[in-house]
């Protein structure tokens, strides 16, 4: 009870955070995630994963992603090196323009006091055809807590993400997350997480996700 206690005043702080400091345009939406990960030997293992956007009240599918990577884990077991291709369509006023994305990761795994963290660093290079090219960098830091709930493995998190735009020279998004994961199968897992999503262009605008991701792997 003191450990779900705990979780509950950390979610609170952080989410009830995240409403005061993300304070203009706002929408709700609802993000989804499948993946596959194979696993060639203890070292190697193959992702793919789809992903899509619904926003306006979760109503309208304006984003797709598909992505496939190959990721390395023998450098180092605090280390994790993936080579990445993502191909993107966005919806920009009524027409869907493409993106090509080749990305590099290196995530540093580590616990302290039974707490999981994981810090990933990507390097991400976005080929646009409504724009001029871009270079960004992404790093995604987690925190899982030293405790699971029930067969099903149930583990809450809290996450961060920042992207950086090189050429702007300027933090152009944020993403705090706060979720759980989950065991359904022995090979699928599932996580379930609410994210504040703060956009910066020209003006600061935000965005209430609700997202859920599963992963079959083998």
């Amino acid at each position: 009870m003191k450990r779900a206690g705990a979780l509950i005043l950390v979610l609170s702080i952080v989410l009830g955070t995240a409403s005061t400091v993300f304070a203009k345009k706002h929408d709700m939406q609802y993000w989804h995630t499948d993946g596959i990960t194979y696993k060639i030997d203890k070292d190697w293992k193959v992702t793919f994963g789809e992903e899509g956007y619904l926003n306006d009240t979760a109503s309208h599918a304006w984003y797709q992603e598909l992505d496939l990577g190959v990721v390395y884990s023998d450098i180092a077991k605090w280390l994790d090196v993936s080579l990445n291709y993502k191909y993107s369509i966005t919806e920009i006023k009524n027409r869907w323009f493409r993106q090509d994305r080749p990305h590099i990761n290196a995530t540093l795994k580590y616990t302290i006091k039974g707490f999981n963290i994981s810090d990933r660093n990507r390097i991400e290079y976005r080929i646009k055809e409504n724009a001029e090219e871009t270079w960004y960098y992404r790093n995604l830091l987690t925190v899982k807590f030293p405790f699971k709930f029930t067969a099903k493995e149930i583990q809450p998190y809290i996450a961060d993400e920042i992207l950086v735009d090189f050429d702007r020279r300027q933090l152009s998004e944020n993403r705090g997350y706060a979720g759980f994961t989950f065991k359904i199968a022995k090979n699928l897992s599932a996580d379930v997480y609410y994210m504040k999503w703060r956009v910066k262009p020209a003006s600061i605008s935000y965005s209430d996700i609700v997202g859920t991701r599963f992963n079959y792997s083998f």
